[in-house]
C-alpha cells in the first residue's frame, strides 16, 4: 500500500526509472498502491496490461502525454481513479468510482474501453473540456455529471442503471434499466436505447432519436422527437406538467403513446392530422 509517483522517464508501464516508490520492484507500482502521474508530458504506451488489483488512480492536469490508445488501453482494477489529465487517457479495468475532474478541450479526452474488462459501478463527471467516452460492451452502474457545462459525454455501453445530468453534452445510445433523471444540460438518446424512466425536469432538454421504448416518461422540461426518423417509437405512459414542451412533430407520425397521456399543463404538439380523445 505504497505510492507510486511516475517520473515520465519513458514510454513502458515497467520500466523502473518511471516510478519511485511503489510497492513493486524497482518502485513500480503493486497491488493496492496509490499510483500518481501528476506531470510529465511523456507518453505511457507499453506494457499497459498490467493485472493490477486494488489501486487508486490519480492523473493531474499537469501531466499532458497520452496514456494508451484507441487500440491499447491501460488495463487496471481499483477502488477510485480521479482524472483531470492534460491528455488524453484510454482506458479499463474494474473500478468503484471514476472520477472525471477535469481535462482538456479533446474528442478523446477519456476514452473507456468497450469490451467485458471494463466495468465501472459510478462514473462521475464533475469537470473538463472534452468529450468522456464509454464504448459499447462495457459497463458503467450509475452515470452522474454535475456541474460540468463544457463537458461531452458519449455514452454507449452497453448495460447502465441511472444517468442522472445537471450540466453538459450527453448522447446517451445505451439502455438504461432504471432512471435517467435530466435536471439541466442537453442530452439525446439515440440508436435504440431503451429507458425504463425518464424524469426531464424544466431545466432539461432531450433530443429523442431512439428506436427503443421509453416506459415512463414524467415530463417537465423540453421533450424534442422531431429529428427521430424511426418508423416506429413507443412511449407506454407519459404525464406532462405546465412547463413542459414536447415536440412530436417529425413528418412520420411515428410516436404510439401505448396509454393516455396524463396532462397537467405543458405544450404539447402533436403530429398534424392526430386524432385525439380527451377525458
Amino acid at each position: 500500500m505504497a505510492t507510486a509517483v511516475f517520473q515520465g522517464a519513458s514510454s513502458d508501464w515497467d520500466d523502473t526509472s518511471n516510478w519511485s516508490g511503489g510497492a513493486g520492484a524497482g518502485g513500480v507500482p503493486a497491488n493496492n498502491d496509490t499510483v500518481v502521474i501528476a506531470s510529465s508530458s511523456q507518453d505511457l504506451d507499453t506494457n499497459l496490461t498490467t493485472g493490477l488489483t486494488g489501486i487508486t488512480l490519480k492523473i493531474g492536469s499537469g501531466y499532458t502525454g497520452t496514456i494508451g490508445g484507441s487500440a491499447n488501453f491501460l488495463d487496471l482494477d481499483g477502488g477510485t481513479a480521479s482524472l483531470s489529465s492534460g491528455g488524453d487517457v484510454y482506458i479499463t479495468g474494474t473500478w468503484t468510482t471514476v472520477e472525471v475532474l477535469g481535462g482538456r478541450a479533446s474528442s478523446t479526452a477519456v476514452t473507456f474501453a468497450g469490451n467485458a474488462s471494463t466495468a465501472v459501478t459510478t462514473l462521475r463527471c464533475l469537470g473538463g473540456l472534452g468529450t468522456v467516452t464509454t464504448q459499447a460492451s462495457g459497463t458503467v452502474t450509475t452515470l452522474e455529471m454535475y456541474n460540468c457545462p463544457q463537458l461531452t459525454v458519449s455514452a454507449a455501453h452497453g448495460s447502465g442503471t441511472t444517468v442522472t445530468q445537471d450540466s453538459g453534452t450527453l448522447t446517451l445510445s445505451g439502455s438504461i434499466s432504471g432512471t435517467v433523471t435530466l435536471i439541466g444540460g442537453t442530452t439525446t438518446i439515440s440508436g435504440s436505447a431503451t429507458v425504463a424512466t425518464l424524469d426531464l425536469q424544466e431545466g432539461g432538454r432531450l433530443i429523442h432519436t431512439s428506436s427503443g421504448t421509453i416506459t415512463t416518461a414524467n415530463l417537465y422540461g423540453i421533450f424534442d422527437g422531431s429529428q427521430n426518423m424511426n418508423s416506429s417509437v413507443t412511449i407506454t405512459n407519459s404525464t406532462t406538467y405546465e412547463s413542459a414542451k414536447v415536440n412530436l412533430r417529425n413528418g412520420l407520425k411515428n410516436y404510439t403513446l401505448s396509454n393516455a397521456v396524463t396532462y397537467n399543463g405543458g405544450e404539447i404538439l402533436w403530429p398534424a392530422g392526430s386524432s385525439l380523445t380527451v377525458t
